[in-house]
């Protein structure tokens, strides 16, 4: 895989984001997807849920 030493970070809510972020895996590279905690989607991905409005 070309892009297996690469590691993307992918951030919810951007448009073309999530089609970037498969196309990358797709390729090899280890994608971390970056969800509002009301959105979170159970997909192929690594899901990361942060909410920057409380420091828990």
């Amino acid at each position: 895989m070309p892009l297996r030493k690469i590691k993307v970070l992918e951030l919810a809510g951007l448009a073309p984001a999530p089609f970037c972020g498969m196309v990358l895996a797709d390729f090899g590279a280890t994608v971390i997807r970056i969800d509002r905690v009301t959105t979170i989607l159970l997909i192929i991905f690594c899901l990361i849920a942060l909410n920057l409005e409380y420091s828990q």
